[in-house]
């Protein structure tokens, strides 16, 4: 596992807007939910474009997603 970078808005002053980039980057996985509860299901963003994948039942098969993302772009670049 690679070391956490700290960057992103706020990266200087600590705001509330600040975010890490971590071994995922640029892949993000949210939680999603259609109503004021707990996610339901999970998405993978790719932060680059806003892209996003289809919904998941599962954080584990999201995760499954991001890192045939990430493969695929080892094997492409």
């Amino acid at each position: 596992m690679s070391a956490v970078k700290y960057t992103g808005h706020g990266a200087n002053t600590g705001g509330l807007q600040t975010h890490s980039v971590g071994s995922d980057y640029p892949y993000i996985i949210m939680g999603v939910a259609d109503r004021w509860e707990a996610p339901t299901e999970y998405v993978v963003m790719d932060s680059r474009t806003g892209n996003r994948s289809p919904r998941y039942p599962t954080y584990m098969r999201a995760y499954i997603e991001l890192t045939s993302l990430r493969i695929r772009n080892c094997m492409h670049s």
